[in-house]
Order: C-alpha cells, then sequence, then structure tokens
C-alpha cells in the first residue's frame, strides 16, 4: 500500500550499447508500472510518434498523450541502493 506517490529521478540517460539502447534511471522509489510507462513514452518520441512537448503536456497534468506500457520483456531491476 502505497501512501506517498511522489518520486524523485536522481538520474535519467540513454546509450547505444552493441546495437541495443540501454536506458538507466535511477530514483529514490518507483510506482507500480512507472519505468515501463516511462520506457514506452521514451520509445515513442524516439520513433516521432510522440514530441518531447507531449512529454511535458502529460508531466503537467495537460493532456494525456500515453497510458499503455512498454512490455517487460528486457526491463530488470539492476541495484538496489540503501
Amino acid at each position: 500500500e502505497v501512501k506517498n506517490f511522489v518520486r524523485t529521478i536522481y538520474k535519467a540517460y540513454a546509450y547505444e550499447y552493441r546495437g541495443k539502447t540501454v536506458l538507466y534511471f535511477e530514483a529514490n522509489g518507483f510506482l507500480y508500472s512507472q519505468i515501463r510507462l516511462m520506457v514506452a513514452f521514451i520509445l515513442k518520441i524516439n520513433s516521432n510518434s510522440l514530441t518531447c512537448k507531449d512529454l511535458d503536456e502529460q508531466l503537467s497534468c495537460k493532456k494525456v498523450h500515453n497510458t499503455r506500457p512498454a512490455p517487460s520483456n528486457g526491463l530488470y531491476l539492476a541495484k538496489i541502493f540503501y
């Protein structure tokens, strides 16, 4: 049961490795499907289906552009810091 829905993302970046795109996120916690939703949006921006302006609108709660999460295959939790 989550009582606080605010999460802080400290780092987020992407890079290419052996022909694959690697996305890296560091935060004080994640909500259910949060990473999959963020990855889906990034992939849509990368394929020109959505824009950075669309992302800003969704983050500002002005308009919803995407609610479909990315598939879970290929995503994994790499490390937990305390």
